[in-house]
């Protein structure tokens, strides 16, 4: 018969690993975030060199560059938010996996305990056995 442990480690175990395994999702979810912001960075800062470089350029090239610069400028913001929900999310999540590898761990340590007790439990009954042999065999010794 299972003790109730050997019952509950196993469960402690899988939830662990499926905390572990969505805290690996959402970690990676957040670095993709993260890169795409990069990247929209990277072009708007594209766009804020091009107009720097040119001086005298046509009305119709300068406002079309403002209009791309100002909607990767509205992309960067509303990726912040992205980014910023990801972030939040594996936050949590490490949060849970760090609950759930205590709760495994806590588990593994009762029942640790408890073999340890059982062993000593053990020893102090084979102990005790082995002090009335003793006094059984003392005793038949001095009637003898």
């Amino acid at each position: 018969m299972k003790t109730i442990y050997e019952r509950i480690i196993p469960l402690a175990e899988a939830e662990k690993d499926r905390v572990a395994k969505a805290t690996a999702e959402k970690k990676k979810r957040y670095e993709q975030e993260v890169e795409k912001l990069y990247h929209l960075l990277v072009r708007y800062e594209t766009f804020q060199k091009a107009q720097n470089e040119t001086g005298k350029v046509e009305l119709a090239i300068s406002q079309y560059r403002e209009r791309a610069r100002d909607v990767v400028k509205q992309q960067i913001e509303r990726q912040q938010l992205f980014v910023t929900q990801a972030r939040n999310q594996y936050e949590r999540a490490q949060g849970e996996l760090k609950t759930a590898m205590i709760e495994e761990k806590k588990f593994t340590r009762l029942q640790e305990n408890k073999l340890e007790y059982e062993r000593i439990a053990a020893g102090l009954l084979e102990q005790e056995q082995l002090d009335e042999l003793a006094l059984l065999q003392f005793g038949r010794g001095r009637t003898s």
